[in-house]
This record gives C-alpha cells, sequence and structure tokens, in this order.
C-alpha cells in the first residue's frame, strides 16, 4: 500500500551543547488526523522564523505513493511535537527542502523532477517563486540540497546527493550571487 516508505514519523532531537540531546519521536498521522492517509514524512529541517518568534519545522509528506510535497509547521517550545497542523508550501511541487535566509530573502533548495530546483520569496512559507530550470550541473539524478556559507566569505555552497552516479558521489556548487 504505501510502497518503499510507511515512516509516518519525525524524529525531533534538540541539544543545547551538542552533547546532551532530547529525542522524541513523533507520529504526524495520530496527532493530525485531518491531514488524512499519509504514505510517510521524510526530510525534516528546521529553521528560525523571526516574524513568529518560533521554530519551523518543514518536510516532506507523500499521499498515495506518489504526490510528494514540503508541508511546514511550528514545534513547541520544547521541541517535542508539532503544535500547527503541517501546511503545504504552495506552488513547489518538490521534496527535500532546505531553507536559508539571505539579506531580507528566503531561499528554498528542492528536488523536483530528480534535479535540484531554487525559489525564492520574501516570507519563510509562502510565496516562493520556483526557477523552471535545473540548477546543479549533473545529467543524472539528484536529491537533497543543503546550502551553507564558507565561514569568513560570501560564497555559499549547495551540497547534494547525486545518487544517479555509479559509484554514489556527492555534488558541490557554489554561488555568491544566488543567479549563477
Amino acid at each position: 500500500k504505501y510502497g518503499w516508505g510507511n515512516n509516518r514519523a519525525l524524529v525531533l532531537m534538540k541539544s543545547w551543547d551538542l552533547i546532551h540531546w532530547t529525542h522524541s519521536d513523533f507520529r504526524v498521522d495520530l496527532a493530525f488526523p485531518e491531514l488524512g492517509d499519509i504514505d510517510c514524512s521524510w526530510a525534516p529541517e528546521t529553521v528560525y522564523d523571526p516574524a513568529a518568534g518560533r521554530m519551523m519545522v518543514y518536510f516532506t509528506i507523500r499521499y498515495h505513493n506518489a504526490n510528494a510535497n514540503i508541508y511546514w509547521s511550528y514545534a513547541d517550545t520544547a521541541f517535542t511535537r508539532l503544535e500547527t497542523t503541517p501546511t503545504m508550501i504552495p506552488g513547489i511541487g518538490g521534496i527535500d527542502g532546505d531553507i536559508t535566509h539571505v539579506g531580507d530573502k528566503w531561499h528554498l533548495f528542492y528536488v523536483a523532477g530528480a534535479t535540484i530546483r531554487h525559489a525564492v520569496s520574501g516570507h519563510i512559507n509562502e510565496g516562493y517563486k520556483p526557477d523552471p530550470d535545473r540548477i546543479d550541473p549533473n545529467k543524472v539524478a539528484t536529491e537533497a540540497p543543503n546550502l551553507f556559507k564558507r565561514i569568513g566569505t560570501n560564497i555559499y555552497v549547495l551540497m547534494y546527493d547525486v545518487y544517479g552516479a555509479r559509484p554514489n558521489n556527492m555534488g558541490f556548487s557554489e554561488t555568491t550571487d544566488f543567479s549563477t
């Protein structure tokens, strides 16, 4: 019924020192029955929403072994559960999101059609305008984008899984302007 995955839970972990951690398994489908019979939820990430003053968790939810999209929700202050019903980020139609705030814009890197895509918004969880083109330079399937800034520079590095390569490999692309 659920194909390759039937994990409807997220693992939420929190640490103040990166040594001691709290851990909770959070069943998305049981906490929010209004979401219906989801197949699975995966690829959770978190980012601080300064407008709401809260930690936002965003992740992929899949329905009917085919329809997968990125959803977001606010976590409780203990970071043990989601407090708001997960809501789909509109206009994306992708999975495996990574959201980063740069200047006055939010950059969302995600996967659509087994390629890395990019979208930009003035808001953390809505209004994203996707670039229709693949941004990674590969010719094979890619997934799991993650963006980080090189310390002391204005260079951002996009890291991703090049799972279509044999043997599998990781890809890295750099930008300073999010256009090239």
